[in-house]
């Protein structure tokens, strides 16, 4: 990962220490051409973490249209998503995502803002490949189960719930308590048998 160039740098620190200099070090950077991406990056978290979300987003855009590596795509998203941001987000995983094709997290934060988004048949291929991908991520099992539910699929999310339950141990509870708490879902009284049918399924 490369470092911001010194004035970024500089204001970061000085936006983060809540110096009064801040200003015209924020002013004089957003002057300058916008070739550095980790320093628009450095920028943009310093400004969503003081809850600046405005310039923050501004800041990110910036660091999107430089950036030369998926990583900077990466952190650009979490940023936005964390301002709440959903489509820039997942503008943002979808370019970390093009630029490496091999990043499970770039695709399972991908179905993260797309399920956000309320875009089921998005979040449902992200967190399909992200799963190609690692097939042990349960996180990722998880989500799609919970995204094929509220499609209407409860044979596909009792698969994706499945292979959650065998993933990891909190699993099968997770996946018991969106099955029959969600308006689209199924009830079971039985959770011996319910167990029984995720393993089989």
């Amino acid at each position: 990962m490369a470092r911001p160039e010194a004035p970024f740098a500089r204001c970061a620190a000085l936006l983060r220490a809540g110096d009064p200099a801040a200003s015209g070090a924020l002013r004089d950077c957003l002057a300058r051409p916008a070739g550095d991406a980790e320093g628009w990056l450095a920028l943009g978290e310093a400004l969503a973490g003081l809850g600046r979300s405005e310039a923050a987003a501004v800041c990110l855009a910036r660091a999107l249209r430089a950036a030369a590596s998926a990583d900077v795509a990466l952190r650009a998203g979490v940023a936005l998503r964390g301002l709440g941001r959903a489509g820039e987000a997942r503008a943002a995983f979808a370019e970390a995502a093009a630029r490496d094709p091999a990043s499970v997290r770039a695709r399972f934060l991908l179905g993260a803002a797309a399920q956000d988004a309320g875009d089921l048949a998005g979040a449902a291929a992200a967190y399909a490949a992200a799963l190609q991908l690692d097939p042990g991520l349960a996180e990722a099992a998880l989500n799609l189960g919970t995204v094929r539910q509220a499609q209407g699929d409860l044979d596909g999310a009792r698969e994706a719930y499945g292979r959650a339950a065998r993933l990891r141990p909190d699993g099968f509870a997770r996946a018991a308590q969106a099955l029959t708490t969600e308006s689209i879902g199924e009830l079971w009284l039985d959770l011996g048998a319910l167990r029984r049918a995720l393993d089989r399924a």
